[in-house]
């Protein structure tokens, strides 16, 4: 299956800007996420099928293995 990830700071964003966007894609084939932070619109986006990651939680996922770099020894993550 093709898979498709928005990655849009706010879930209203989502929802008034793209949401017609990941709808044609679930009606062509494509799995559908979004990251994003979730608020109020979390449920309307999950009844359309579209699998939701919040910001938040992924952001230190993703990300906590950069912030620790050691800047004495001039390795940066990039």
């Amino acid at each position: 299956m093709k898979n498709i990830l928005f990655i849009v700071s706010e879930d209203w964003y989502f929802v008034s800007h793209r949401l017609h966007l990941a709808i044609v894609a679930i009606d062509n084939g494509y799995e559908v996420g979004l990251l994003s932070r979730l608020s109020t619109h979390q449920d309307l986006i999950n009844s359309f099928g579209i699998k939701t990651y919040d910001w938040h939680r992924a952001a230190y996922v993703l990300f906590a293995p950069y912030v620790f770099c050691s800047f004495s020894d001039r390795r940066f993550a990039i």
